[in-house]
């Protein structure tokens, strides 16, 4: 009961700060630092419960953080990997041609050479038998001499070209062996961190066997409904105060029926199927692999990117208009809160954060905060599986 007036006079209070125009990018920061201040203050007081329960849910929070952390600097690096192989790759063919010109011009200098030494003893002895002039002689064994020497300066040049090239793909060969080495390390880490999961989600399934546990069950799913309207809430308020660039975008409304869902993947739960006793799902649940990219559906702005009970790491964009998408249960999160992104940008990678045992997201759109259908929003739905 205290919990609830609490978070109702936070709420109350938020709700009635009065809005003001922002005008500099330093007041959107502003408000954009006072935002997440808000929000923070709101999971607070939405996780001051210390039952044995919500210690280990608290555990269970930090580390699938951890995850996510990690999941995006291997991410990233295997990004960088990539693009340090196709440098890699590029280098190697410049040095190849670089390698057959060198070779071009050493047959053709050795031609030369050869041509302008029999034609040059051809050319004096005929000189000596015809009493002809040295200068017709000379002026050739000149010009031999300066075309000889032009396609040496080349050859030093293609020559030096090399070793540019060399130095640099031994440079790119070091940087890439440091960036596999660093992704290993990583990768190393993500295990721990998993295994530490694992072993977190364990106690959690002893604790769904309790009796007393069991009957609670509703009552959390409820209650991490009302903790996801209270951050809803906080939203909607804060952005008010913040300019929406979305005006510059064809509306969300006019986007509908024709948005691309996040993922493809199969439906494991549909909004409005039954979720508990007195309970309905009012978004989507989609499967698939851990480590699947996850796309905005469209152009927007991100509110809320952070880790919050029962939907794990959860991705909330503003479109405008009131409408927002959200995206729970995901592994990693790539954006920050502020950010403008496109449609279709990589937000994040599918996981199983908040607890959940199969991999995969929680996809769900809300206009003023209510639930819609997002199946009236993205692509048709065939044979259970979304795309």
């Amino acid at each position: 009961m205290i919990r609830g007036i609490i978070l109702f006079e936070l709420v109350l209070i938020l709700f009635l700060k009065p809005a003001f125009a922002i005008e500099s990018e330093i007041e959107q920061q502003a408000a954009l630092n006072k935002l997440k201040e808000q929000i923070q203050q709101l999971q607070i007081h939405l996780n001051e419960n210390q039952t044995a329960k919500d210690h280990l849910l608290s555990e269970l929070k930090q580390t699938e953080i951890k995850i996510g952390q990690i999941s995006r600097e291997y991410y990233q690096l295997d990004i960088q990997l990539d693009q340090k192989q196709q440098q890699y790759r590029i280098l190697e063919q410049q040095k190849t041609q670089q390698q057959q010109q060198i070779q071009q011009q050493q047959r053709l200098l050795e031609k030369q050479v050869k041509a302008a030494y029999i034609m040059g003893r051809k050319a004096k002895v005929k000189m000596i038998l015809n009493q002809q002039e040295a200068n017709p002689l000379a002026r050739m064994m000149a010009y031999y001499h300066y075309l000889n020497q032009a396609r040496i300066k080349q050859l030093q040049l293609l020559q030096e070209q090399f070793k540019i090239l060399n130095t640099i793909r031994q440079k790119l060969l070091t940087e890439s062996t440091a960036l596999k080495q660093m992704q290993y390390q990583i990768g190393q880490k993500k295990q721990d961190q998993i295994q530490a999961m694992q072993q977190r989600q364990q106690v959690l399934a002893d604790l769904e066997q309790d009796t007393q546990y069991s009957q609670q069950k509703l009552t959390e799913l409820k209650q991490n409904e009302q903790h996801l309207l209270a951050i809803l809430k906080t939203i909607r308020k804060a952005l008010i105060d913040l300019p929406n660039k979305a005006i510059l975008q064809q509306k969300f409304s006019q986007q509908k029926g024709r948005m691309h869902w996040p993922l493809e993947g199969k439906v494991l739960a549909a909004y409005g199927t039954p979720r508990s006793t007195n309970l309905i799902w009012d978004g989507y649940l989609i499967a698939a692999p851990e480590g699947h990219s996850i796309k905005a559906i469209y152009h927007g702005r991100i509110a809320y990117a952070d880790w919050l009970r029962g939907f794990g790491l959860l991705i909330i964009i503003d479109h405008g208009d009131g409408y927002m998408s959200l995206y729970g249960h995901n592994q990693s999160i790539f954006k920050e809160v502020g950010e403008w992104i496109n449609t279709d940008d990589i937000i994040g990678l599918s996981g199983k954060s908040g607890g959940q045992s199969k991999a995969g997201i929680y996809f769900s759109i809300r206009k003023k905060g209510k639930p819609i259908n997002p199946k009236y929003w993205c692509k048709k739905i065939k044979d259970s599986r979304v795309s």
